[in-house]
């Protein structure tokens, strides 16, 4: 059955309320991968789900926490690395600290998304730096979700990514590198999981997976073929 089929059917099932719990997708990798263009895609295929960008929920977490209280909601991955005392470490190494420190808060608010999701029967599309492996493993078995990752592995094309029309962002070379940090960071543990890793411009491939992971969904809630 080829994915437009898979989703059409998905859509149906849905439709008739046959399908019990809802279904979240979720998307990891750091800017400039092609997470936000697979989102949309996504929502060409998928009816009744609604895209939420893991940054809108840091926006959010801002309005209830003082800076002072929580200063790693308050900046960008290649940032943070300022909130880390460790002369020892290397700018990088301090980014990967303070983008952790940042991912245990978000990650908090992702999870009530997620049970929110459930109780209310409404299905999401996550996508965003802070969706990470470890929460999609740990959170598998309770709710039907789907992880998936991108990235930009040719250095050049990565730059010219994040400084596009879709981030309109200007970096300094060390600014950059730590964005790449951040991002392998992302990635070698979507590796360790075995999650599958796709280049920015291999949307089609990733919706083929997608499809394949919602078929084994369909199964597993109806017992369909």
């Amino acid at each position: 059955m080829g994915s437009k089929k898979i989703f059409s059917l998905y859509n149906q099932l849905w439709n008739k309320g046959l399908l019990k719990t809802p279904l979240n997708i979720m998307i990891g990798g750091n800017i400039g991968t092609g997470k936000s263009t697979f989102a949309h895609l996504l929502t060409e295929h998928l009816r009744h789900i609604n895209v939420l960008p893991t940054g809108i929920i840091r926006s959010v977490l801002q309005s209830l926490n003082l800076q002072d209280r929580a200063p790693e909601l308050y900046g960008y991955s290649y940032q943070l690395g300022q909130l880390v005392d460790e002369p020892s470490l290397s700018e990088s190494e301090k980014a990967v600290i303070g983008f952790e420190r940042q991912l245990a808060v978000v990650d908090r608010a992702v999870r009530k998304i997620l049970e929110f999701s459930r109780t209310e029967g409404q299905q999401y599309i996550l996508d965003g730096n802070h969706v990470v492996a470890r929460t999609i493993v740990d959170l598998q078995d309770k709710f039907n979700l789907v992880g998936v990752f991108f990235q930009t592995s040719n250095v050049e094309q990565y730059r010219k990514n994040i400084s596009g029309p879709t981030h309109q962002r200007q970096l300094t070379p060390e600014e950059f590198e730590i964005v790449r940090t951040v991002h392998g960071h992302i990635i070698s543990e979507a590796v360790k999981y075995g999650f599958p890793v796709f280049e920015y411009n291999e949307q089609d491939k990733a919706l083929q997976y997608v499809a394949s992971q919602v078929a084994i969904i369909i199964e597993r809630s109806n017992g369909l073929p």
